[in-house]
């Protein structure tokens, strides 16, 4: 199902320029946002014009939570359609707006404001923009009739709170170090789970032999070598629980013990590694420009990419249910290990190739600590139905 599309217009309650008056001092004056106010999308209250505004411009010009503030000249092209959602600061202040700037007032019962602000900074919101600019003296004006007239997508108005509460996370990644890392890997699983695993059951499942190619680790102990200058040798703690590689302490081995590790199979960038002895199912994508050999308990899966997606088949190990299906077996009650001929047989889930390359740039967008309006151009696909409609 597409979604549904609906113009600018039609949801907006007021869109008016904005106010200038005369100058004042902070004294006997009012707070009056410019466009300087408006930094990366997002508001800034570190100095705006205090000007003296008419009684009518008292009433009619201030800005409440949740309006829009949009950039309507610039010298810069650039600049022409930035914009950020207001929030009521709690110094008790009213705040309005210059007349270089237009403000927008939703109707909530169509639409989230902030479901709107995410679609006109995504990419393609901006790329709505290059048609509406208008040249005078110099500066660029936004064409306030073909803005209004623009057709935004509009699913129904729960899904736009649950994606807006996505984008949010997304946000919180340019500004949390040290939680970073955590949200952005709950958040990529969180729509592994909204993408697929609802839907679980209707799709093609395939045993893993015929999507992977499988190769068992070599049974004896690597000859670990001291030389700085040596290959790494991947050991069972240096997978994580979060599907991470760690190099930091891994082991390392001479050329000798790399080309016999190696010789039934060369890790190459896109293959997982699977540990299947001790702390079984964790597993990790080998990235690009790294040699490594494989130390005891670990496997590879290398994925026929005409059929299953590497990033799709890392976050679906690292699912719930995968985790669940590979309980049932575990041998042993101690460390535990997982016989290779049950796992060629386990069956796994192949939805369309199109969905789980989709599903890919979602999460390498995010590991790269998105502009969570470029995350809403991903989300805004029609590749993602399941993201934004039902």
């Amino acid at each position: 199902m597409s979604t549904p599309l609906i113009c600018l217009e039609d949801i907006t309650i007021l869109s008016d320029n904005g106010t200038w008056g005369n100058e004042a001092n902070p004294n006997t004056g009012l707070p009056v946002l410019r466009s300087t106010n408006i930094q990366e999308n997002k508001l800034v209250l570190d100095e705006f014009a205090w000007r003296d505004l008419t009684e009518k411009h008292r009433v009619s010009k201030v800005m409440q939570t949740g309006d829009l503030l949009i950039t309507t000249s610039s010298g810069s092209p650039q600049l022409i359609g930035k914009c950020c959602i207001f929030e009521q600061p709690e110094n008790g202040l009213s705040y309005y707006f210059s007349n270089f700037t237009m403000r927008l007032r939703i109707d909530t019962t169509k639409m989230e404001p902030k479901w709107l602000y995410y679609w006109l900074i995504s990419e393609r919101g901006r790329n709505v923009l290059t048609s509406m600019n208008s040249t005078t003296s110099g500066l660029r004006n936004l064409n306030k009739a073909l803005y209004l007239k623009q057709k935004i997508p509009c699913p129904e108005i729960q899904e736009q709170r649950r994606i807006v509460a996505i984008l949010d996370k997304a946000d919180e990644l340019k500004s949390n170090s040290e939680q970073s890392k955590f949200i952005r890997q709950s958040l990529i699983r969180s729509i592994f789970v909204d993408m697929f695993e609802m839907g679980i059951g209707n799709e093609t499942h395939l045993p893993l032999e015929q999507i992977c190619k499988i190769v068992d680790c070599p049974h004896s102990t690597p000859l670990y070598s001291d030389d700085p200058t040596g290959y790494y040798c991947v050991r069972s703690q240096d997978l994580t629980d979060e599907g991470e590689l760690i190099f930091e302490k891994m082991m390392q081995v001479n050329r000798d013990t790399f080309e016999n590790r190696i010789s039934r199979h060369t890790p190459k960038a896109g293959d997982i590694l699977f540990l299947r002895e001790g702390s079984i199912g964790r597993c990790a994508i080998i990235p690009n420009d790294v040699e490594i050999c494989l130390g005891q308990r670990i496997m590879i899966l290398s994925p026929n990419q005409n059929i299953i997606n590497p990033t799709f088949l890392h976050y679906l190990i690292l699912s719930d249910r995968f985790q669940h299906s590979l309980s049932r077996f575990k041998l042993g009650t101690t460390a535990g290990r997982v016989n290779i001929k049950d796992l060629r047989g386990l069956l796994i889930p192949t939805p369309e190739l199109s969905k789980q390359i989709q599903f890919e740039k979602f999460a390498n967008s995010l590991n790269r600590v998105p502009y969570a309006g470029d995350v809403f151009s991903l989300l805004s696909k029609s590749s993602t139905q399941s993201l934004i409609s039902q």
